[in-house]
């Protein structure tokens, strides 16, 4: 599975916020985790798609947790819960 256009910048945003990455997405999908999982979303693309009403309920009721970065800064704006 290839890595998206954006891994490298959420990484470094994940790691400027205090993070340590400790599994590659890729792998931590195959194996069962306690963790709780975040989508990354661009702020550009949360503030077209995921502001409205209905995508914001959707998100509620299937706890989709989002953590919205910066491309450009590859800095982290917002979490989700």
């Amino acid at each position: 599975m290839a890595k998206d256009i954006f891994h490298e910048a959420v990484r470094i945003a994940l790691e400027k916020d205090g993070w340590k990455i400790t599994d590659d997405r890729i792998l931590l999908a195959r194996k069962e985790t306690d963790r709780i999982l975040y989508l990354a979303v661009s702020k550009a693309v949360y503030e077209r798609r995921f502001k409205t009403e209905g995508i914001q309920l959707i998100c509620q009721e299937a706890t989709i947790r989002i953590v919205v970065f910066n491309q450009d800064e590859s800095t982290i704006v917002l979490w989700t819960s």
